[in-house]
């Protein structure tokens, strides 16, 4: 399992890499102004992980997936669980914003 130190920095990870993008700094700086950070630095999560992996507008990124064991076959977020299971299994945080490139290693 991932410690939560490892967690917490991808999310500041996510977080500083949309605050340092020229096209997303504003919208980052109104949402930490309006939102939790906590919730801000998922949103980076999520718009990462969607961009680094591809993700069609209905597919899922490893940040929506709290269990992954608890997604079945069926489920439109299986693809999502069976990567962040891949995550999880390395000790690799299923906050990484490019799941993919931890794994390649």
């Amino acid at each position: 399992m991932v410690d939560r130190t490892e967690d917490h920095d991808c999310l500041q990870l996510c977080l500083e890499t949309l605050l340092n993008d020229r096209e997303r700094r504003e919208q980052m700086k109104v949402k930490l102004a309006h939102e939790e950070p906590e919730a801000v630095a998922h949103f980076a999560c999520y718009v990462l992980q969607s961009k680094n992996l591809h993700l069609m507008p209905w597919q899922s990124p490893p940040v929506w997936i709290d269990d992954p064991d608890a997604v079945g076959k069926d489920d439109v977020n299986y693809n999502a669980a069976l990567l962040t299971k891949k995550m999880l299994a390395k000790g690799i945080s299923r906050f990484h914003p490019d799941p993919l490139a931890p794994l390649k290693r």
